[in-house]
């Protein structure tokens, strides 16, 4: 009875209803989580910005601390002369104040030779401090130090660092405060020397007239056997004598000025020579540098403010995510609603029809078992119909059977899934040798030059490099005359990744005499997917995620199942553990052909070629470049292709030929749905030709070419091999019958 099912259609939609409602609840708790979870998001994101804030705070504080240190110590030293630079140089015998200051200088700027010294005092006058002191040789130095673009050259040498901290006092002390051993700093440090002038404002020369009272401005000493007999004043020597040399040995100032343990100081340096005062401020500078740079930590902070960085976009995309995940929950739950309603309402209905459809059920019944009748006699007919139609496979008028494949091939294509590149030129020119011979002879330059024209024409295009030989010839010379025309364009600047070679020794003969020992080019059509091929790291093990890649290939060579293929593996530079990239590359080459074996496709078709790193389209240094280096490359193999097509249709015979195989040959002849390359589509509609497969049209052709019968064809005036080329241009433009828009 016909209420029945109406009613278990009735009890169906109520609960579909049912089952909706439930699901718009869970939906809502399942938006009140999202929300909540967005608002925490939210909070962590403001938090960390505000982290991200103080760190560069931080930084930039760092980063001006060290401007005006490096400006502080340029300033000092840019203004010493010449002068002053040789009267120090002119010295014979240096006091040790100003040796010791000199020798931390040298170490500073020769920082691995100064671990050699035990104290800045053992450093040579005359062959080390004094050849120093060339005043442009020196400025220059210290302007450019530390050199840019480095980290500062005392951080990799911390014991270098601590022997400078032990020679010197940084800060300056003033002579009332001289008594506790230097511990005593003044309030402003190093503030006061900035606006020092380093040609004459030493503190030295106030001190000395604080300490002795006198009224007379210039203070005399002894003579010093270090400054050859001269007589020393605070403004530098007397007389004949030159030098800025002050002795301690002479003069109880200089000693004095030192720090209570020994250590220099800036006022006992400037006392004893202004000039190397200005140096020894400098060193004093970069000791500076290289505290303030451990004290604030700045590859930490760099470190720090990376992360943060990386964190808040991260949590920026979660959020964006979340955002459009709670947007598709809310459209479920709105169309979870509308379900549940629209059920309802056909639930309401249904149960009002019912009562109807129980006063027709008998008739119903009855015009059932009629139609069942009728449609099993007309499929009796139609099996008798369709025995008698495959003995007239080929015949006219009859329509090839629908290719399921097809519409699945064009969606994978239309979304770009597998893409074939395109094949828009043609390389003609070819390069003949001498038998038993791979050299180019001159006349190969040209054929070269026009070979180059079209790589550098189209520099997207993959060119294959054949070689052939005669058939008394060794089979390798083929091989080795690829080569070397490979190695030429090479040479004159064709990409190597963008060349591959091939022999096929006599497998190809042209018939012309001479002729065979040659090289051809052809363009190589590679087949592309939308993805990377995926494996384990440091091993040929398929990726999971790969699988899908693959099936998307498969589906092409099912459709098309006279392409052959050859499968490619790449890697990058990076050494690898346990096989050599070599290995490797060919075992992921085999694994893929091996997967795509499994799927159905004969391992007859596929050949896999490892390179491992030897191909890289990038430089392997480039950011990204060893990402983009590691791939998988698929190249339709073009005279296999056509060989193939060849021995799958016997070279002609119409023995055994389907009509799915002579409708894929159509396809394949005139570019349906995929485009593969010119010649790969002249051979199948060279093959359609010799099929016979639309006799109509080549009925007309050969009965009036054969018997003369001019006023049935123009074209019978023509002869058969000028037919046989209308008949494939026939095929190329897709006019056969055979095509599904007839």
């Amino acid at each position: 009875m016909p209420a029945a099912p109406e009613k278990l259609q009735q009890e169906e939609l109520q609960q579909r209803a049912l089952e909706a409602r439930r699901s718009a609840d869970v939906n809502l708790e399942v938006v009140a989580k999202l929300v909540e979870r967005r608002g925490l998001i939210e909070a962590d994101w403001n938090e960390t910005q505000s982290r991200l804030e103080d760190t560069r705070g931080d930084e930039a504080a760092f980063r001006s601390q060290i401007t005006s240190i490096q400006t502080t110590a340029e300033t000092g030293v840019s203004a010493l002369s010449k002068q002053q630079l040789e009267e120090v140089r002119s010295l014979q015998n240096p006091s040790p104040i100003l040796h010791r200051a000199l020798g931390l200088l040298y170490c500073v700027l020769f920082p691995e030779k100064g671990l050699q010294f035990k104290t800045p005092q053992d450093v040579p006058w005359k062959q080390k401090l004094a050849p120093m002191l060339r005043r442009d040789d020196l400025i220059r130095k210290l302007l450019d130090f530390p050199p840019p673009q480095t980290a500062h050259p005392l951080l990799a040498y911390p014991a270098l660092v601590q022997f400078i901290e032990d020679h010197t006092f940084e800060q300056e002390v003033a002579p009332e405060t001289k008594q506790d051993g230097c511990n005593h700093a003044e309030s402003q440090g190093r503030k006061a020397s900035k606006s020092r002038k380093p040609s004459g404002s030493s503190r030295a020369p106030q001190l000395l007239q604080t300490r002795s009272r006198s009224s007379f401005s210039e203070v005399l000493l002894p003579p010093s056997p270090s400054s050859g007999g001269s007589i020393v004043n605070r403004n530098g020597l007397i007389g004949e004598m030159g030098g800025l040399q002050r002795n301690l040995s002479c003069s109880s100032m200089s000693s004095s000025l030192l720090c209570s343990d020994g250590r220099l100081t800036c006022e006992a340096v400037d006392y004893a020579s202004t000039a190397v005062g200005a140096l020894f401020r400098w060193v004093l500078s970069q000791l500076k540098y290289v505290r303030a740079i451990k004290t604030a930590e700045v590859d930490r902070l760099e470190g720090q403010a990376s992360i943060l960085h990386a964190k808040s976009n991260g949590l920026i995309e979660q959020l964006a995510n979340l955002t459009h995940v709670l947007e598709g929950v809310q459209a479920g739950i709105t169309e979870s609603t509308n379900k549940a309603e629209a059920a309802s309402v056909l639930a309401d209905e249904l149960e009002r029809k019912s009562s109807v459809y129980l006063t027709e059920a008998a008739s119903m019944a009855e015009e059932t078992q009629r139609q069942e009748e009728s449609v099993a006699a007309e499929e009796a007919v139609r099996d008798e119909e369709s025995d008698g139609s495959q003995q007239e496979l080929l015949n006219p008028g009859t329509e090839p059977p629908s290719n399921s494949q097809e519409p699945a091939l064009a969606q994978i294509l239309e979304r770009g899934d597998v893409a074939l590149s395109s094949v828009d030129v043609e390389v003609r020119e070819r390069i003949t040798f001498a038998h038993g011979s791979v050299e180019m002879s001159s006349f190969a330059t040209r054929a070269v030059q026009g070979v180059l024209s079209v790589m550098n024409g189209n520099a997207d295009i993959m060119l294959c490099v054949e070689g052939h030989c005669r058939p008394d010839e060794a089979a390798s010379l083929g091989t080795r005359r690829a080569n070397a025309v490979l190695e030429e364009l090479v040479a004159q600047g064709v990409p190597r990744h963008r060349l591959r070679e091939a022999g096929f020794g006599s497998a190809f003969p042209e018939g012309a005499q001479g002729s065979d020992a040659r090289v051809e080019f052809s363009v190589i059509q590679e087949i592309s997917i939308k993805g990377t091929v995926q494996f384990g790291p440091c091993s040929d093990r398929l990726a999971s995620s790969s699988g899908p890649l693959l099936e998307k290939i498969v589906a092409l060579l099912i459709a098309r199942s006279c392409l052959r293929v050859r499968i490619e593996g790449h890697t990058d530079s990076s050494p690898n553990w346990g096989c050599s990239n070599q290995e490797l590359s060919e075992g992921r080459a085999q694994n893929v052909v091996q997967y795509m074996s499994d799927c159905g496709i004969s391992s007859g078709r596929l050949v896999a070629v490892g390179f491992g790193e030897k191909l890289p389209r990038v430089s392997n240094g480039a950011q990204g470049g060893k990402a983009q280096n590691r791939r998988v490359e698929f190249h339709i193999l073009q005279r296999e292709t056509i060989q193939g097509l060849r021995e799958m249709f016997g070279q002609g015979r119409r023995d055994n030929i389907d009509a799915h195989a002579v409708h894929q040959l159509q396809r394949t002849a005139n570019g349906e749905t995929v485009g593969l390359s010119l010649p790969i589509r002249v051979a199948a509609a060279d093959l359609l030709t010799r099929l016979l497969a639309d006799w109509e049209v080549q009925r007309l052709l050969y009965i009036a070419a054969r018997k003369e019968e001019h006023h049935l064809c123009f074209l019978s005036r023509l002869p058969d091999d000028c037919v046989r080329r209308i008949l494939r241009f026939y095929f190329l433009l897709g006019c056969s019958a055979l095509s599904e828009s007839r």
